[in-house]
């Protein structure tokens, strides 16, 4: 098939007049808002007009104007703006009432602002919407930033907001990251909480402490003691499990194997799965941490010892070096079939059951799991103090816990039950309790040792 090329100053008068008149009615929605999309084919088949081109051409003069002028073009349907590409056009062109055009002015500072914001939610951008939207694109990547919150995230920013009358901003980044920038901005605070990521290690880590303030939520001592605030700076709010194996049925058994057999950690070294298999990178996540001292728990003869690390180490060499720099990438990717099997986390994983996914089932490992009591903190000399106490009390109030119960986490307070049906009871799991204190203090050292032995393993 050959290729064609249409001259946007073509030299024949008629075609001219054509491209003159589709510009025309995007100019005028300049000035006058949205024009509906017929007003293109009435212009352009309508006698008074005296052009009367036939509806089977119009559609490759639409699209050479289109392409000229998309970073002008906006297109609304009757729910808001969709993006300009191949399928939406094809759309238009069959239902054009359907459809308005408006004008948007572009300039150097919007690029600048929205290439920043792009920035912000690289993680979340799908390169090939950039080709047909200049900037829609950043829009559709802020949703999916959105939807890939925790549910309880997003539940209690809305309840909480709503109840005391507070606007409620979240910026979501990986455990790391919002410490680094919490260290940064110590001296000018710039957000209130640390939401999530406030394990144990993290909550005793001396380069961390000094960056919160001490507060004990009110309600706090009603909690089973081992998920009290245990330092006077992190008040626990949900468990979190740290083991969840998520496989993707279908490309499971394209390998030849068969799902009902997965039943853990032992079947994570399946030669079959080498390269397949989707993990966090325990030095930077703190769910991928979560994950790889599970796996040093139930792995080895005793707790944590030799022959744990020596199953981890064969586990490595079957990741075959992949592992993702977003938590979120795992499951997704899962789903997607870009891998067999994620080490994920359990909280986005049933998440996937609940909205539906067909496609992939969630093994707890038969070894064992853990479920780890979930923090939040308040900053030190948070800019707004007293908003940030508030929502620590309300996250541990009975209110507080029954949205944390609507979600797929599991509550501290254990007299509110989940009420989703795709949470599989602890009674049917094998539960495993972790040695916090150890975790904590071996921290870096096993964070390290599993650093050397990935990057002996490439």
């Amino acid at each position: 098939m050959g290729t064609s090329v249409l001259n946007m100053e073509p030299e024949d008068i008629h075609m001219a007049e054509v491209l003159a008149t589709i510009k025309a009615v995007i100019f005028e929605a300049r000035t006058l808002g949205p024009i509906p999309f017929k007003e293109i084919y009435r212009r352009l088949t309508d006698a008074e007009y005296h052009i009367g081109l036939r509806d089977g051409v119009i559609p490759i003069y639409v699209a050479v104007v289109f392409h000229e002028l998309k970073q002008q073009i906006v297109i609304q349907d009757r729910y808001g703006q969709v993006p300009l590409n191949a399928d939406v056009m094809q759309q238009m062109l069959s239902a054009p009432d359907n459809y308005y055009i408006s004008y948007f002015d572009w300039d150097a500072d919007k690029a600048d602002f929205v290439e920043k914001l792009a920035g912000v939610f690289s993680d979340y951008v799908i390169e090939a919407e950039k080709l047909n939207d200049v900037y829609g694109y950043v829009a559709s990547a802020m949703k999916r930033w959105y939807l890939a919150l925790p549910k309880y995230t997003r539940e209690s920013k809305k309840t909480f907001g709503e109840k005391y009358g507070i606007n409620v901003q979240v910026v979501s980044a990986g455990t790391g990251e919002c410490l680094e920038r919490i260290a940064a901005e110590k001296d000018n605070p710039q957000a209130d909480i640390m939401f999530g990521g406030m394990n144990y290690a993290n909550s005793f880590n001396p380069d961390y402490v000094p960056l919160f303030e001490q507060y004990v939520a009110a309600g706090d001592d009603k909690l089973p003691e081992a998920y009290q605030n245990f330092n006077d700076i992190t008040t626990h709010y949900c468990l979190d499990g740290s083991a969840a194996l998520l496989i993707n049925v279908e490309e499971y058994e394209k390998l030849g194997l068969k799902i009902d057999e997965f039943k853990g950690y032992a079947d994570l070294l399946r030669p079959e799965l080498k390269g397949k298999i989707a993990m966090g990178d325990p030095a930077n996540s703190s769910s991928a941490w979560a994950e790889l001292t599970n796996m040093l728990l139930v792995m080895g003869d005793e707790p944590y010892d030799e022959k744990a690390w020596e199953w981890v180490n064969t586990f490595i060499g079957n990741l075959n070096g992949i592992i993702l720099s977003s938590s979120s990438a795992i499951y997704k990717g899962v789903v997607a079939g870009e891998y067999v099997v994620g080490v994920s986390y359990e909280d986005p994983c049933v998440s996937l059951l609940v909205d539906g996914a067909d496609n992939v089932k969630l093994v707890y490992p038969e070894e064992g799991a853990v479920w780890l009591p979930a923090g939040v903190s308040i900053i030190k000399n948070a800019p707004n103090m007293e908003n940030a106490k508030k929502f620590v009390d309300w996250i541990i109030s009975d209110e507080g816990q029954a949205e944390v119960a609507k979600t797929t986490a599991r509550p501290v307070n254990p007299e509110i039950a989940n009420t989703a049906k795709e949470m599989t009871p602890f009674t049917d799991i094998n539960v495993k309790y972790e040695d916090m204190e150890l975790c904590g203090t071996s921290k870096k050292a096993w964070q390290e040792r599993w650093t050397e032995l990935f990057n002996a393993a490439q």
